[in-house]
């Protein structure tokens, strides 16, 4: 390899470095719009092939075609969550009074009961502030990322060539030849994770309605498909999507609520340590042991971001490693080896290096 291929291949490496050191959120904003691309790729290139649209025309459809669902969906769930929250507030009162009640026979509970009523654990009007200030400031930069991150998809399904191009003029010449199949494999790499993420989540919502269903708990299949987008969050994303059924179980007794927490652990146990691992494992060769640690790593290192796409940095860094250290750098000695003299033992082979 030439002095100007190693330097390129240097200071490409050192530049994801600082970037994942100094502003990681740029890595995981722009890994996730080349997950959003992917994913409009999948579906407007079958458009493209089938018809005689351009590129720009396929994906304005399926742009158009996936806002024309949403819409329809908001628009026909709107009444019937209109209705839910009408009855759940009429609902909470009285699920509070009953609460109430039960907290009162117990004879343990008696300090504590007397201190909220006087106020003494309840925080201060500063602190409450605070909390919402906090609360409102995280959730407009989560709406903010997001938009960001579906900008990007679409600027990059657009013209994803043009990208690609960008990506290799920062090579030598000389790398470029091999390094064009390794861009095509990682992109056929994030395109198997996206589908097994697609399928553990459509799993997710599908039993997760179904079962809400079962129990009567209304808006069944919103409550399904929040679960579904939620599944995209590991760990914290099960809880937060059994928040809103928990509280419509609420009007219809303990029995009940303790129904729904049950349906959602056993779900949430099944996705998280079953069908997740095993889907991932199948489709990038994701060992369900490294993939957990890595979720605990990136979670430790870059919060919820990290933890939200461990899995895909992951599967990127497996196939760049296995490329470019295992099969490039480690199997140059095995090669090496195999043109040795036969009379050169090991011994001489080590004096020589």
């Amino acid at each position: 390899m030439s002095f100007r291929a190693r330097l390129s291949l240097a200071v490409l490496t050192a530049a994801g470095l600082t970037l994942m050191l100094l502003a990681p959120q740029v890595v995981f904003l722009a890994l996730g719009g080349v997950l959003v691309a992917i994913l409009l790729r999948s579906g407007s290139d079958p458009v493209e092939r089938g018809t005689s649209l351009s590129r720009g025309w396929a994906l304005a459809f399926v742009l158009g075609l996936g806002a024309a669902l949403l819409t329809a969906i908001g628009l026909l769930a709107a009444p019937f969550v209109a209705d839910q929250f009408a009855q759940l507030g009429r609902a909470l009162p009285e699920a509070a009074r009953r609460l109430d009640d039960r907290l009162q026979d117990v004879a343990w509970l008696d300090p504590v009961i007397a201190r909220i009523g006087t106020g003494q654990l309840l925080p201060s009007n500063s602190t409450m502030a605070q909390i919402a200030g906090s609360a409102t400031s995280a959730t407009l930069g989560f709406i903010g990322s997001v938009v960001v991150v579906a900008f990007l998809g679409v600027y990059f399904a657009a013209d994803s060539e043009r990208y690609r191009r960008g990506i290799l003029a920062f090579l030598a010449p000389s790398c470029r030849a091999g390094a064009d199949p390794l861009l095509t494999e990682l992109g056929t790499t994030l395109r198997a994770w996206l589908l097994a993420q697609l399928v553990s989540m459509s799993m997710v919502g599908l039993l997760t309605g179904l079962g809400l269903w079962m129990l009567g708990i209304p808006l069944a299949l919103g409550l399904g498909l929040i679960a579904a987008v939620l599944t995209f969050v590991p760990n914290l994303g099960p809880i937060l999507s059994a928040v809103p059924a928990i509280l419509l179980a609420l009007s219809s007794g303990g029995q009940v609520v303790l129904a729904v927490i049950m349906l959602y652990v056993a779900v949430q146990t099944v996705e998280s340590y079953f069908m997740t691992p095993l889907l991932q494992e199948q489709a990038v060769d994701l060992p369900p042991g490294l993939l957990f640690l890595a979720q605990l790593l990136f979670g430790l290192l870059y919060g919820l971001p990290g933890l939200m796409l461990a899995a895909p940095l992951v599967a990127v860094l497996r196939v760049l490693m296995l490329r470019l250290y295992i099969e490039r750098f480690l199997g140059r000695e095995m090669r090496e080896r195999d043109e040795m003299p036969a009379g050169q033992s090991a011994a001489d082979d080590l004096a020589d290096s």
